[in-house]
């Protein structure tokens, strides 16, 4: 039996395939407060990493969540 010893670079790749093949998403909202007194100022940021096929199939144009 031959044992095969799998490179940084394989999960790497393998890593990448699935994230393109089913997508994420990252939503960050941030408040700014300073000494505890709110500021009112608030990011919002939505991150989406996912191939063109995946985007077009969950979300893309026409697609009833998108707004």
């Amino acid at each position: 039996m031959m044992i095969r010893l799998a490179t940084r670079e394989a999960h790497l790749v393998d890593l990448l395939d699935r994230i393109l093949d089913k997508g994420i998403v990252v939503d960050v909202r941030t408040r700014l407060t300073v000494a505890g007194v709110d500021l009112g100022i608030t990011v919002k940021a939505r991150i989406v990493v996912a191939s063109i096929e995946t985007y077009l199939e969950y979300a893309g144009p026409g697609h009833p969540r998108v707004r």
